[in-house]
C-alpha cells in the first residue's frame, strides 16, 4: 500500500488509520529520524493523529524511539526522534523466476538480513514447487534467527496475471499455471 501525502481520500476510520499509519511508515524509513512535530508538517496531520500512531507503531515495535533532538532556541522539550525499529518487525520475498527461486528476508527499513538462490525446477508440479518454496522460506527464516511471530507478511513476484487481493495466480506463462491459489498452499 502506497500513499502520498497529497492523497485526500475520504473513507471509514478504518481505512484513514490504514493511510495515516503507512504515510508515517514511509516517512519514517526514507527519513534519518524524525520527530512527531516533523512528521505532522510533512504530510499535513494534527499531531494529536501522528502521536496516536506513533503510540501504536512504538507499542507494535515497528518504530523506536532513537534519541532527542535539540529543543527550540526559545526553551521547551527535547523533541523525542523516531524511527522504524529495524529488529521489530520483518518481510519475507520470493522471487519465483525459471531459472531460480529467490527467497530473502528484510527489515521494515529494506534492508536485507538473509537471501536464499536455489535454481527452479520448472518440470515439477505445482505442489512440488510450492513446497520448495514453503521450505525455502523456513529456512530463510530459520539461518536469520528471526522469530516468525516477527514476520509481518510474505510477498511473492511472479510472471503473469495475479489477482492481489486473494492470491490466486490466473495464469502464469513460465510455469503454465491456471487459477493456483498460492496463499492457500503456503
Amino acid at each position: 500500500m502506497s500513499f502520498q501525502a497529497s492523497d485526500t481520500r475520504k473513507g471509514d476510520p478504518k481505512l484513514m488509520g490504514q493511510i495515516n499509519q503507512a504515510l508515517i511508515l514511509n516517512l519514517l524509513r526514507n527519513g534519518n529520524g524524525l520527530s512527531r512535530t516533523q512528521i505532522a508538517r510533512k504530510i499535513k496531520l494534527s499531531k494529536a493523529t501522528v502521536s496516536r500512531v506513533v503510540n501504536g507503531l512504538i507499542e507494535n515495535k515497528i518504530v523506536s524511539v532513537i534519541g532527542k533532538g535539540e529543543s527550540k532556541k526559545t526553551g521547551g522539550r527535547h523533541p523525542v526522534i523516531l524511527s522504524t525499529n529495524s529488529s521489530g518487525r520483518f518481510v519475507v520475498g520470493v522471487d519465483l523466476g525459471t531459472t531460480n527461486i529467490v527467497v530473502g528476508i528484510a527489515n521494515l527499513k529494506g534492508e536485507i538480513i538473509k537471501k536464499i538462490r536455489v535454481p527452479t525446477n520448472c518440470g515439477h508440479s505445482v505442489e512440488k514447487i510450492i513446497l520448495q518454496i514453503s521450505n525455502l522460506v523456513e529456512e530463510v527464516i530459520k539461518q536469520a534467527n528471526i522469530k516468525k511471530n516477527l514476520i509481518e507478511g510474505i510477498g511473492i513476484a511472479e510472471a503473469g496475471i495475479v489477482d492481489s487481493s486473494s492470491g490466486i495466480i490466473k495464469y502464469s506463462p513460465n510455469f503454465n499455471w491456471k487459477n493456483v491459489n498460492i496463499t492457500s498452499i503456503l
